[in-house]
């Protein structure tokens, strides 16, 4: 039985991933344990089928429970559906065609997000010639006219934005609205529009940013950002550019995309590829070189937190020191977890990890 408890390869350390967001419904934990028996550990072939054949099992119970006017248990095993279906795709770096898993992820969690309540709102925010898909989600309890904080969530290189919709639910317990956009080289802007990944994320983001203030919810006032794995090189980028920026959390931060990811994690090549639309490792280094904050983090002056795994093993947790050191900001944070929360993101430790990252940026945007 693949044991995610204790990852020691890739499978245990997405399935792993896939835990810790189970906490916040992403997934079912007696499921994911169905799939550990089930599964044929390096069986790249076998994952993606267990993961799929437990998505189309869920779909039927959502549709089913849908007809019967059930809206809780759709919605739950809607969202199911897609986090398997997202699962399915994670070792599929340097297919020809990965649009076939992302269409049936999207699907089964917006089917569940118009059921949801609070609202769940597919938004598409323009920049220049592009569009951006996303999701703007808002708190419960909040009443007419009240003002709330608001976040623009930038979520990981491989991660689904709807994936990262239950990475960021705690941000909504604590009465913050987010938003999730598929930024360049993110989820449909990717997997469906071709858009790679940019150094310069501050540009499309301001059109976020625009987005975001402009929603009669929020109080443009109190805006935050929050990076999670690859983000933690995004956001910094953004916050040091952006001055609606009030609070900066880097969920695993970095400093130069080339040294910390791929010097450090040789497995991400194919990823990097994708990411950056190119067919080579010459022609992704090429986009990487300047995925690099040496000479920007210093422009970050709100408050900022930083945490990172000591054990991580796809993003150096030098990098993310290098980040706090040069960071300008007076108010800064570092928080290097060497037990529990050593790993990637953290993911065996969010009981106190997202406690710690939301309450401060709550605090901090009032």
């Amino acid at each position: 039985m693949l044991d995610f408890f204790h990852p020691s390869e890739p499978f245990s350390g997405q399935t792993q991933r896939l835990v810790a967001r189970a906490q916040y419904g992403a997934a079912d934990i007696f499921e994911i344990a169905e799939f550990a028996d089930k599964v044929v550990v390096g069986d790249v072939s076998s994952w993606n089928k267990t993961w799929e054949d437990l998505g189309k099992k869920a779909e039927a119970e959502a549709i089913e429970a849908e007809s019967k006017g059930h809206r809780a248990t759709a919605i739950a095993r809607y969202f199911h559906a897609s986090t398997y279906w997202q699962m399915s795709d994670v070792f599929s770096a340097g297919a020809a065609d990965r649009s076939g898993p992302f269409i049936k992820s999207q699907d089964m969690f917006r089917r569940g997000a118009r059921l949801h309540e609070p609202e769940i709102r597919v938004v598409s925010v323009k920049y220049g010639d592009e569009v951006y898909d996303g999701y703007y989600c808002l708190p419960a309890g909040l009443k007419p006219g009240q003002k709330v904080p608001g976040v623009l969530f930038i979520g990981g290189a491989d991660a689904f934005t709807e994936e990262t919709y239950f990475s960021g639910m705690g941000v909504l317990d604590r009465g913050m609205a987010m938003l999730l956009l598929d930024l360049p080289g993110r989820g449909s802007s990717l997997y469906l529009k071709g858009i790679p990944t940019r150094y310069d994320y501050e540009k499309p983001s301001a059109a976020a940013f625009d987005w975001l203030e402009a929603q009669p919810e929020i109080d443009p006032k109190r805006l935050g950002l929050l990076g999670i794995s690859f983000g933690g090189y995004y956001a910094p980028r953004v916050a040091a550019f952006e001055p609606r920026v009030k609070a900066l959390v880097a969920w695993g931060g970095m400093m130069n995309v080339t040294e910390d990811i791929w010097d450090f994690h040789p497995r991400s090549h194919k990823m990097m590829q994708f990411l950056t639309g190119t067919t080579d490792d010459a022609a992704a280094l090429k986009v990487l070189a300047p995925f690099n904050l040496t000479d920007v983090a210093p422009k970050i002056t709100c408050p900022t937190m930083i945490t990172h795994g000591a054990k991580d093993g796809i993003s150096s947790v030098a990098g993310a020191e290098k980040l706090y050191a040069l960071v300008g900001a007076k108010d800064k944070q570092l928080h290097v977890f060497k037990g529990p929360g050593a790993v990637h993101c953290n993911y065996d430790d969010w009981r106190h990890v997202v406690p710690l990252m939301f309450d401060w940026m709550r605090d901090k945007l009032g």
